[in-house]
């Protein structure tokens, strides 16, 4: 979706949900379960930008 362009109130839920699993995921307590720095960049959140 173009930047620019408003918003659906579904596509901003999906857009939270994402975020917030990208958030659980890089602040994950025990170190194993974080993602790598790859990991993290392929998150689908990311690819919304």
């Amino acid at each position: 979706m173009p930047l620019g362009l408003p918003r659906t109130p579904t596509s901003l839920s999906r857009l939270r949900c994402l975020a917030h699993d990208l958030y659980q995921q890089l602040t994950a307590h025990d170190p194993g379960q974080r993602p790598s720095a790859a990991g993290a960049l392929s998150h689908p959140w990311l690819g919304l930008a």
